[in-house]
């Protein structure tokens, strides 16, 4: 049986998970609305909005909100991606009514007022210009530009200092107004209250987030023409990553897929690839590949940083695992292996509850239901040594993934 979805009146859905044993508790509200879903004019917005639903509300100023769940221990978070905006507390057991209260007060009923506003456009700038510090989150920005062209799945989530100066409150209040609805919204749990109890603590609050109208679809984006660049710039090693666009989130083949990703490169010190390059070969001190997988395309990227020489060796050695994987059936020894350490990662990942609570939400909007972890279990049991090779065999060869690379500056 799946995870039942409970729908209050307000049309908010609501995902429960029972963890006995704790005396903390995590909930979120998970709207279904990220960067990708902003106009061309408002590159930035979904961030901004973000920080902005901290600025004070009708009952409270912006201090009072940062400090209602954090005078009784808890914490209180936010983050947007290209398809969510997420806004969460963690909290001990006995604060649930503090915790409910105030995320809703801050979803539905922020002020947004002008001179915080302006103060958090710094804020921002100042966010803007440390990624330009981190080169990996760098290049992968301008990777995702050329891999998604032409579109808003494209753009980096912070905006630009460019962007941020043509956003208006009433930018932010259209985009919470539109968006920030009950309809449109998720309201995830994780604690050791059963959901009856849940419910009848957390519905007055929750039935206060307003109705709105159905938000625009979303338009698939256009698929890149295959491209290698490269560019010289002021660092001591290349940086280079390598993608192909690939399934959304309801293909069929999206758990095969997952999991030979993680048999590839995945963040396992056993992970094929990390053998080959990095223990065998000392050619890399990390290497790993990754699937991010959206409402309508995914993404699948190898990265790894390596001397401008070693970089082809290096590639020549991740183009004969991918190859093996694609012409080689996996013995079951190997495949059992596969399937355990994939499943492992996933009961530990289950262990972080905050994260699984935020997990939940997402699925909800992903699939309309959410799997039970021996569900997902099962699944991965019965997946097959021939529906890995078949993932695999779509994949293209090493020389046909698009490709960006950062080379030292030889000056």
């Amino acid at each position: 049986m799946q995870s039942p979805v409970y729908r209050l009146e307000n049309g908010l859905r609501i995902i429960h998970r029972q963890w006995r044993g704790s005396g903390v508790e995590h909930m979120g509200l998970v709207a279904d609305v990220g960067s990708r879903d902003e106009q061309e004019d408002a590159w930035g917005l979904a961030h901004l909005l973000e920080h902005m639903l901290f600025k004070g509300s009708r009952q409270r100023s912006a201090r009072q909100t940062l400090t209602r769940l954090e005078e009784v221990g808890g914490d209180l978070n936010a983050y947007t991606t290209r398809e969510r905006t997420c806004l969460y507390a963690s909290y001990p057991q006995k604060h649930l009514r503090r915790a409910v209260e105030l995320l809703t007060d801050i979803y539905a009923d922020a002020l947004i007022p002008e001179h915080e506003l302006q103060r958090e456009k710094k804020v921002i700038r100042e966010e803007i210009m440390q990624y330009r510090d981190d080169y990996e989150e760098r290049l992968l920005d301008v990777f995702e530009q050329a891999m998604f062209p032409g579109c808003s799945m494209g753009r980096p989530i912070l905006g630009s200092e460019e962007s941020l100066k043509r956003l208006t409150r009433t930018h932010l209040i259209d985009h919470k107004q539109r968006y920030l609805t009950a309809e449109n919204t998720v309201f995830s749990y994780v604690g050791p209250r059963n959901l009856s109890t849940v419910l009848r603590m957390a519905a007055p609050f929750l039935l206060r987030l307003p109705q709105g109208a159905t938000p625009p679809p979303r338009v698939a984006p256009p698929s890149p023409h295959p491209f290698r660049r490269e560019e010289r710039m002021p660092l001591s090693s290349a940086h280079n990553l390598l993608g192909v666009r690939c399934h959304p989130t309801q293909h069929p083949g999206r758990l095969p897929l997952q999991m030979l990703v993680h048999l590839l490169g995945g963040d396992a010190l056993s992970s094929r690839l990390n053998l080959r390059v990095r223990e065998r070969n000392a050619l890399v001190y990390g290497i790993e590949t990754q699937y991010t997988p959206y409402s309508d395309c995914g993404l699948l990227y190898l990265y790894f940083t390596c001397t401008e020489e070693k970089r082809h060796k290096v590639l020549e050695l991740v183009s004969d695992e991918l190859k093996k994987l694609k012409h080689a059936t996996l013995s079951e020894r190997a495949l059992r292996t596969a399937r355990e350490q994939f499943a492992g990662r996933l009961m530990l990942g289950e262990e972080n509850r905050q994260g699984l609570m935020l997990a939940l939400g997402q699925a909800v909007h992903d699939h309309g239901e959410v799997e039970t972890l021996p569900q997902l279990l099962l699944r991965i049991r019965q997946t097959t040594a021939a529906d890995l090779l078949e993932e695999a065999r779509q994949l293209p060869d090493i020389d046909d993934w698009c490709q960006y690379v950062w080379l030292p500056d030889e000056t």
